[in-house]
């Protein structure tokens, strides 16, 4: 990586908040991934809605990724499992989005 895309990844990553830095932070030290539950445990919080809109937030600015689904032990229902997006994977997707915006073809696709 270059030093302005350095830069550039050092500046967003300061706007992140206290709660998504500790989300970001208990997903890299978990890499197979871990629920919106398992997130919420991890960091001690008792209430879904502690995480789950941070969450959110993470995974529609691309510092998240879900890499499938499975079934919460507490509700029994499908849920989402997600990971921290390695900075490779995060840079391809933005400049995908790019692309896609500064070419009409590939907006089709």
């Amino acid at each position: 990586m270059n030093q302005n895309s350095i830069k550039a990844f050092d500046e967003e990553h300061q706007r992140l908040s206290r709660r998504e830095m500790e989300i970001l932070g208990i997903l890299h030290k978990n890499p197979r991934g871990l629920t919106d539950r398992q997130i919420m445990a991890a960091l001690n919080y008792t209430d879904m809605n502690s995480v789950r809109p941070r969450c959110n937030e993470l995974l529609a600015s691309y510092w998240v990724i879900k890499i499938g689904d499975v079934m919460d032990k507490v509700t029994h229902k499908t849920v989402r499992l997600l990971r921290a997006a390695h900075v490779w994977e995060r840079a391809k997707i933005i400049q995908e989005i790019k692309d896609r915006e500064n070419n009409p073809q590939l907006q089709l696709l």
